[in-house]
């Protein structure tokens, strides 16, 4: 019964050393051009939507402002299903060996750029509703919805191996800052519903949904 605790510390002290490869700092570690390429253009695309929204005035906006902003949306969430995915798909960015918190610090560009527009975009549902009806900001929500769809999937994506920070807890900020943004994007499809459920009881008398 002796030789067990010693025993135990032996097979401990054996394991160790890959344990701490496992765990080691992840700045060294690589990802591939594509990837990188393919974040610098969700950026671009990120600061076009940003332009697009908040140059819609606030008073007298036309559809035609409208759609250029629904447009630019559409762009983003069409480059994340096709050349996002393959790009992540094809780094593997997610395995111990490829990951590195240089991807992290290039999702930082359009964090703020994406929640910028995305407070902006909600505080224009009234006028959209007087610009183009009720089907209009239907449309619009869809294109966002779709929009928080394709970044869900790529938050899931990242926080699926959040334990790969443990040697490295700095770089978690940013996977924080990119929920934010996502946060975001959801709050303003959020904000479509409640209008639409305000706009179903005004209109027709009907309850579609609870009423604070």
């Amino acid at each position: 019964m002796k030789f067990i605790p010693t025993l135990f510390i032996l097979g401990i002290l054996a394991i160790l050393p890959s344990a701490l490869a496992a765990v080691a700092p992840l700045t060294k570690r690589h990802y591939i051009p594509e990837l990188k390429a393919s974040l610098a253009e969700i950026d671009k695309r990120w600061k076009n939507i940003e332009k697009t929204i908040t140059g819609i005035p606030k008073q007298g906006a036309t559809v035609a402002d409208f759609r250029v902003a629904k447009t630019a949306i559409e762009d983003l969430t069409n480059y994340m299903l096709t050349e996002y995915d393959a790009a992540i798909r094809k780094n593997g960015a997610m395995t111990n060996i490829k990951w590195s918190d240089e991807m992290l610090a290039d999702m930082w560009p359009y964090q703020a750029n994406g929640a910028n527009a995305m407070k902006t975009l909600r505080s224009q549902i009234l006028q959209m509703n007087t610009t183009g009806g009720i089907d209009f900001v239907l449309e619009i929500q869809s294109s966002n919805d779709r929009l928080g769809s394709a970044f869900s999937g790529m938050e899931t994506y990242l926080g699926r191996y959040v334990f790969q920070f443990l040697g490295g807890f700095s770089l978690l900020s940013p996977i924080k800052d990119e929920f934010r943004m996502l946060d975001e994007i959801l709050d303003t499809g959020k904000a479509f519903s409640r209008f639409y459920c305000d706009y179903v009881w005004e209109v027709w008398g009907y309850p579609l949904c609870p009423r604070n």
